[in-house]
């Protein structure tokens, strides 16, 4: 595998796309996955006003490395980071609102202020699973996520990282939508 496009085949799809099928629901059938196809994925991917613009910006950075994920397939990997980078961000953010003095940094402690708060309900991010099974809540899979991608874990399934995004995105809006 060539590691940088030859210039000018820079804004040529990624092919490693060309594998991905998209079913369009709208016309019953399935065909060729297309940017425009990412770019209504992240365009309903909005923080709320009330999130300061810092966090806004910092948030729609992961929504264009997913975009341009499209021409360099590993930005996937990047968009997700960004987006628990931009949590966390989020987090501290608003915990010094609550503690000025506060220098905690860590991204589970971080979650766990935010539920002792009550900024974030825990039972609000539950995994829908099947009866029986052990029971998922997306702080942990956040966390999980994170540090894996963080200590240089390849994550190449741009479905999950539009996933883990939104479930992002859903936290950041909560944050700042409770008093």
């Amino acid at each position: 595998m060539q590691m940088l496009k030859p210039l000018a085949h820079i804004l040529e799809p990624d092919a490693r796309f060309g594998n991905l099928r998209y079913h369009d629901q709208g016309v019953g059938h399935i065909r060729e996955l297309r940017i425009e196809d990412l770019y209504n994925d992240i365009a309903s991917l909005e923080l709320v006003v009330s999130v300061p613009l810092e966090i806004r910006q910092h948030f729609n950075a992961a929504r264009y490395a997913y975009l341009y994920s499209w021409f360099a397939y590993d930005l996937a990997t990047v968009a997700e980071l960004q987006s628990y980078t931009t949590l966390e961000m989020a987090l501290r953010y608003k915990l010094k609102l609550a503690q000025p003095q506060s220098k905690q940094s860590k991204l589970t402690p971080l979650l766990n202020t935010a539920i002792k708060y009550k900024w974030l309900e825990r039972n609000e991010f539950d995994v829908p699973g099947v009866p029986g099974s052990k029971p998922l809540n997306y702080f942990d899979v956040v966390v999980k996520q994170r540090n894996k991608l963080t200590h240089g874990a390849l994550h190449l399934d741009p479905q999950f990282t539009l996933l883990m995004m939104n479930v992002c995105r859903r936290m950041i809006n909560a944050l700042f939508q409770k008093s």
